[in-house]
């Protein structure tokens, strides 16, 4: 049911119908809605709103928006400028926003009548006002939150304009990762700049709209079934066009049949050494440039989709896991882990050195917490290299003549001269064991290794 034990449906709790103050002339100074909105926004980011419904900021509550509802999933939040917004976090993605999108899912449709309504709360008079008919009745909203599992969103992305990065903005990059992100990186990553989108999309209540953006230091990287990938790199509580200013979102223009919607580098690993899976853009970029073996699939994982153990499984690649140093980078990390060790796949986690590790919820989050901060506070130095550094991934065996002799197992799947680095490595272990069992199928070319070793 929509009302529930700890959520106010009115101000006072003892109404059937939600309705704004009684207008009185005196109270109110007069305003346009674009002046009303912003002043609404400066006072108290809308917090005015959330509180005449009966939520309270930096609180969880069962959400009043769906039927099915039993955890408190339904958080009220303020951003660093104050601007308060909720999130829906077991719900579709447009069940969050701001007092705007509240009072849309609690009946009042267009912008007019939410600006209307929200301006009486804060005693504002605007200079068109909209005549309020009566609030939609709890029975109502009832009959719409139940309609809602029936009703499916849509977006799409109609438009995408990008292109090359401006010198200010190859700055600012550079700046964000230790002078590691370059023009070069960016061209190998097929990153352009986004200059523009324009979007259309039905919300859960059947409304349709419409609209375009023009975000400042974002950056779109292709993602799967012709799709985009975007990324506001600097500030986005104030650049970010995205909803709830978030730094990524997938720029849709086709509905995803792929089974992974997005990974960087991952297509472009090379094989037989470690796979270094990191959460974001600007690390696995940062990574890529100093020549490691780098890729993300946006944001923490705890499980790989099939496809993505598969290819790992056939490149003879190992994962080395270096997520941030927060809680959820932490928890997930050894998730992943574990989850690799049952799918055939050998993983490592790796920490970022000088950086503390929020253990637990409760712990303070680290304000340094991943390889970006790393690299810009201490530089690609040698305690991060040596965390970096993976032991081969040798297997203990033995070699079977008149008697058994131990041995290490070196498993090959691609031809060494795809990649120098393993090359390299191979040179390495063959003087360091002087037992090296090394299994691959004809024509990787380990005799010749072997041979030009001896030579």
């Amino acid at each position: 049911m929509l009302a529930q034990k700890n959520i106010l449906l009115s101000p006072h709790n003892s109404s059937q119908n939600f309705s704004a103050p009684p207008f009185s002339s005196q109270n109110f100074s007069a305003y346009s809605y674009h002046n009303a909105l912003t002043e609404i926004l400066s006072r108290d980011g809308g917090a005015r709103v959330f509180e005449h419904f009966g939520f309270s900021v930096g609180r969880r509550y069962v959400s009043p928006f769906r039927a099915d509802a039993k955890a408190k999933n339904f958080s009220v939040f303020a951003d660093n400028r104050g601007h308060v917004f909720f999130k829906d976090f077991a719900a579709a993605d447009d069940a969050s926003g701001n007092f705007l999108t509240l009072l849309a899912l609690y009946g009042y449709r267009d912008f007019a009548s939410q600006l209307t309504f929200a301006a009486r709360l804060y005693f504002l008079d605007l200079h068109e006002r909209v005549p309020l008919t009566s609030a939609p009745s709890l029975a109502s909203l009832v009959s719409k939150t139940q309609q809602r599992t029936t009703t499916t969103s849509s977006f799409r992305v109609t438009d995408v304009h990008t292109d090359a990065f401006s010198d200010d903005e190859l700055k600012i990059l550079a700046d964000l990762s230790g002078g590691c992100i370059t023009r070069a990186v960016l061209t190998e990553a097929n990153a352009q700049a986004l200059r523009s989108y324009s979007y259309e999309g039905t919300n859960t209540l059947g409304n349709i709209y419409t609209g375009s953006h023009e975000p400042r230091f974002t950056m779109v990287v292709p993602s799967a079934d012709g799709n985009f990938y975007g990324y506001c790199y600097w500030q986005s509580s104030t650049h970010s066009t995205f909803p709830n200013h978030s730094k990524n979102f997938h720029l849709k223009r086709q509905p995803y049949t792929s089974e992974v919607k997005f990974a960087l580098g991952f297509n472009s690993l090379r094989p037989n050494e470690p796979a270094y899976l990191v959460e974001g853009i600007k690390d696995v970029l940062i990574l890529k440039a100093q020549g490691f073996n780098a890729f993300t699939l946006g944001g923490v994982q705890s499980r790989l989709p099939a496809s993505v153990r598969e290819r790992l499984v056939s490149n003879g690649n190992s994962l080395a896991i270096l997520f941030d140093t927060d809680y959820a980078g932490v928890s997930s990390a050894q998730k992943l882990k574990d989850f690799c060790a049952t799918n055939g796949i050998h993983a490592h986690v790796v920490t970022l050195p000088k950086l503390s590790q929020q253990q637990k919820p409760s712990d303070p989050k680290p304000q340094l917490n991943d390889v970006a901060d790393y690299v810009t506070s201490f530089g690609v130095d040698d305690d991060l290299r040596s965390a970096l550094t993976l032991p081969a991934l040798l297997v203990p065996s033995s070699l079977h003549s008149m008697v058994e002799v131990p041995a290490l197992k070196l498993q090959i799947r691609k031809h060494l001269a795809e990649s120098p680095q393993t090359l390299n490595a191979l040179h390495r272990l063959i003087h360091d064991h002087p037992r090296l069992y090394l299994h691959a199928p004809t024509g990787c070319g380990k005799t010749y290794t072997v041979l030009r070793h001896i030579a």
